[in-house]
């Protein structure tokens, strides 16, 4: 296929170190297994433009693997779309727990025990826990620049591999979306920190009306949007525009130009003060009639309570209740989602007044979600995932392992806060599947599985130990069973048999098995299954 051949020339032109021919050699090898696992089925729907950039064909390959629709285990389904990935302490709880009682630890985070994950990180990066202009202050006093940006991206990787908490981060992580602030400087950084905890977290599963206004109100988005700025006397539309298009009812809502400078004009005069916290400044508010969606401001009371109470309204919307529950949908369900379900779970938002645990267990609880096809996995999920399959140990206050970790995440194309447009990073199949994205994941596996190379201690050793004696089918099961919790697949045994030239019977010595792992954990992790979740 002409997209191996592209990617081969791509890994063929990468430098390589002296003395790494034993690297050149495996990674030979292991991208010509990627090829015949992968060759016959996700690719089969991209096409090469004149550019060369690889696209997804209308309507093929869409669907992901069909093996992992015939073979679908509930409770893992469950995992993979809520969680960064299932641990074998996530399954077994699932297993003992049942699925519903899972569901309702997950959407009541603060019975479950982060204080681990929460402590180190406090430790390790303070600035979590201080005001924005307090982080300000610190780097203008040391001048790390490079340490200021790592905080929050470092922290969020930590959270997503070790934070029992996993549904709460994923919904972290979907509102930061929602709510796309990027890191862009050093006052920017000090704010989306801040946003972070006081914004993001706080609210992450509890109303979204009280999110909006937390948002709107939030030093980050009043600076990346420009709203600090708007007055009565020169009004800046552009998070009136987000606010409407992206935030609540979407750009089919029924708005017009009219509404949005409406918008505009009340919000004017949300501002913050030289410690960067939020203040309404009355001089600059256009106290002036606004009609928009449906809500007329009072004649009379306080001023800054009309933004508020508009907001109020704006979140109840029915518009709103469909625009943010489809693309809570598309994250967790499916790229094109069931409008049935969609609408199940706009009835749960108005039902329960905005709130967000209802309508993720409405997702939950409806069929399509049992039923959704297999969703491909954005670069942060399969990075996230790998090093949650692989027990990779971060030492999160190294600075060597930070850049070991930078390096990884650069390399898959969603380092988390750069996204620029306020839209967030996307979230679909056709935005990610492509031969440059493919060639990164591949890399990242044989970076967290080659002995010699590998950036960040696995739990790869423990696997081999406890193999060992085991024949070469038991060894292949097992280490599909502890990676991916699932069955070997046929494509991966015939591959790994090729490869390594052993037969399913034979008895491999520790030397054979310790040389085969990487080979293997590639095979499993790897696989078009691993893709997809």
């Amino acid at each position: 296929m002409r997209v191996f051949d592209e990617i081969r020339s791509v890994q063929s032109a990468t430098t390589e170190a002296p003395g790494s021919v034993d690297r050149r050699r495996a990674v030979s090898g292991l991208l010509a297994g990627a090829a015949a696992l992968i060759g016959g089925g996700v690719l089969a729907g991209c096409s090469t433009t004149a550019d060369g950039v690889q696209r997804q064909t209308s309507g093929v390959g869409t669907a992901g693997p069909p093996s992992m629709l015939e073979t679908r285990d509930p409770d893992l389904h469950i995992l993979r779309r809520l969680t960064y990935g299932p641990t074998t302490t996530d399954v077994d709880a699932i297993r003992t727990a049942g699925a519903q009682a899972w569901l309702d630890k997950q959407l009541d985070p603060e019975d479950l025990d982060t204080a681990g994950v929460d402590n180190l990180l406090n430790d390790v990066f303070p600035e979590l826990g201080q005001p924005a202009a307090g982080i300000l202050e610190g780097f203008r006093a040391d001048g790390d620049g490079i340490r200021l940006a790592t905080v929050l991206p470092a922290s969020l990787l930590h959270r997503h591999v070790r934070s029992p908490a996993q549904l709460y981060e994923r919904m972290v992580e979907f509102w930061g979306d929602h709510f796309n602030v990027p890191q862009i400087g050093p006052p920017s950084t000090a704010t989306r920190i801040a946003m972070d905890r006081e914004v993001l977290r706080p609210h992450a599963l509890g109303r979204f009306d009280e999110l909006l206004i937390a948002s709107a109100q939030s030093p980050a988005m009043l600076l990346y949007l420009d709203n600090v700025r708007s007055t009565v006397d020169a009004i800046n539309e552009n998070y009136a525009r987000e606010l409407l298009e992206l935030h609540t009812v979407g750009v089919d809502g029924g708005y017009g130009e009219a509404d949005i400078v409406g918008v505009a004009r009340l919000l004017t005069g949300w501002s913050f003060t030289r410690e960067l916290e939020f203040r309404f400044r009355p001089r600059r508010h256009d106290a002036g009639p606004v009609s928009v969606l449906g809500w007329e401001r009072p004649a009379g009371g306080d001023l800054l309570e009309h933004g508020v109470q508009f907001l109020h309204h704006l979140a109840r919307l029915p518009q709103t209740a469909g625009n943010v529950c489809r693309k809570l949908a598309i994250r967790f369900v499916a790229d094109d989602p069931d409008q049935g379900l969609v609408e199940d779970m706009a009835d749960a938002w108005t039902a329960h007044d905005t709130a967000i645990a209802p309508v993720i267990r409405a997702m939950v609880t409806h069929p399509a979600f049992a039923d959704a096809p297999p969703k491909f996995n954005r670069p942060w999920d399969f990075l996230v995932q790998t090093l949650r399959s692989v027990d990779a140990s971060i030492d999160i206050g190294s600075p060597l392992d930070r850049r070991r970790l930078s390096g990884l995440v650069q390399g898959m194309g969603q380092p988390p806060f750069r996204h620029a447009s306020p839209d967030g990073y996307p979230d679909s199949e056709t935005a990610w599947l492509n031969a440059g994205g493919l060639l990164a994941r591949w890399n990242l596996v044989m970076a967290l599985t080659l002995p010699a190379d590998r950036p960040l201690h696995t739990g790869l050793d423990r696997l081999v130990d406890e193999t060992l004696g085991s024949s070469a089918i038991e060894v292949f099961e097992q280490f599909a069973a502890r990676l991916r919790h699932e069955a070997l697949a046929d494509d991966q045994l015939d591959l790994l048999t090729r490869l390594l030239g052993w037969t399913v019977g034979q008895v491999p010595s520790a030397g054979e098995l310790d040389d085969a792992a990487p080979t293997i954990a590639f095979a499993v992790l790897a696989h078009p299954r691993a893709l997809y979740r």
